[in-house]
């Protein structure tokens, strides 16, 4: 039986996927729009196995692989090790979304520099890091669709007004820009 897509242009079909946090929440509906259009994907979650186990279990149900994990995304090792079991379990890795992200609901006059740390190591390191791992394996495959959030083949994480982008340039990922959100959507090429 041949399956449906909502977008037929946005086939994934064996396309392996990594979503941080996407036990709940929007990582989740990503990560299940990804299994949906025919990616296996790779669910992470930091504080809650239960909601990602259910997560798993509607993205089997679709009949694609997964697996699940347990990320602190503001740890590289830890990121290291989510994108190396993405290769092991799911054979590789083709499309990478940092969607896991924290913030600190008070006045920014009254934010402490710890509280600051703590969301930049998650917001800002953790997105930066998962995007180098993820484009080392795409670089060793020969490249990956970066159907990511952002612009000029840049990746990062939702939710995020400032990101950390790995870019495309002339055939490899040469250089780390930081830039400003720009919308939803696959990446433009550019000259």
């Amino acid at each position: 039986m041949e399956k449906e897509l909502l977008l037929p242009a946005f086939d994934l079909t064996d396309k392996v996927a990594v979503v941080t946090g996407s036990s709940k929440g929007l990582g989740k509906w990503i990560a299940m729009g990804l299994a949906q259009a025919g990616a296996d994907v790779l669910v992470t979650y930091c504080s809650s196995k239960s909601d990602g186990e259910d997560t798993c279990e509607q993205i089997s149900a679709l009949g694609r692989k997964t697996c699940l994990v347990r990320v602190d995304v503001s740890e590289v090792d830890s990121i290291e090790a989510m994108v190396q079991t993405a290769v092991e379990e799911l054979g590789g890795l083709d499309i990478m979304v940092n969607n896991a992200g924290i913030s600190i609901r008070k006045l920014a006059l009254e934010v402490t520099p710890e509280e600051y740390d703590s969301v930049a190591q998650v917001n800002q390191k953790g997105t930066y890091f998962g995007c180098q791992f993820a484009a080392r394996v795409m670089a060793e495959r020969g490249g990956g669709e970066d159907y990511q959030y952002g612009f000029r083949r840049c990746l990062f994480g939702a939710k995020r007004a400032l990101s950390f982008c790995l870019c495309h340039d002339q055939g490899g990922f040469g250089y780390a820009h930081q830039g400003p959100c720009s919308g939803v959507g696959p990446p433009r090429h550019h000259r």
